[in-house]
C-alpha cells in the first residue's frame, strides 16, 4: 500500500483532547450540527462538529461526523502562549497616632511558553 501523507489536527472535545491523522487530501469542515439553530441556541463547543470526508469534491463521502468539538488546530502550526507570574507584598506601618500607611511592592514576570507535541506516537490503524 502506497505511503499517505497525513495531517494531525489537535481536536478539543468538551471533556477531552483527541489527536487525529487525517489523510492530507481529505477534506474537514467545522461547524453547527444544525445551522439553523446556530443563533442563541448552543453554548461553547455545544452544537458544534467536525466532518470528515473522503476527498475534497463536493460529491466526497463523509467518513466522520465528531460532536461537541469548541477547538481544532493542524498540529504543524507552532503555538506559544504568554505566562505573566506577579508576586507582591503589602506592609502597613503605624504612627503614634494610629494613622496607617501601606507600602506596595509589585513585580511582573513574562515568560514564553511554546508548545510541544509529543510525536512519539504511531497510528497502527488502516
Amino acid at each position: 500500500m502506497p505511503e499517505v501523507n497525513k495531517t494531525r489536527y489537535l481536536v478539543q472535545k468538551r471533556n477531552e483532547t483527541l489527536i487525529m491523522e487525517i489523510p492530507s487530501d481529505w477534506k474537514i469542515t467545522f461547524g453547527y450540527v444544525n445551522p439553523a439553530k446556530a443563533e442563541g441556541g448552543y453554548s461553547r463547543g455545544e452544537g458544534h462538529c467536525l466532518r470528515i470526508y473522503e476527498g475534497k469534491t463536493a460529491k466526497s463521502p463523509l467518513r466522520a461526523v465528531i460532536d461537541s468539538v469548541f477547538s481544532i488546530r493542524d498540529l504543524s502550526i507552532p503555538v506559544a502562549k504568554k505566562i505573566e507570574k506577579e508576586m507582591g507584598e503589602s506592609q502597613w506601618t503605624s504612627d503614634s497616632a494610629g494613622n496607617f500607611e501601606r507600602h506596595i511592592k509589585v513585580e511582573t514576570d513574562h515568560e514564553l511558553l511554546v508548545e510541544e507535541i509529543d510525536d512519539d506516537y504511531e497510528f497502527n490503524g488502516q
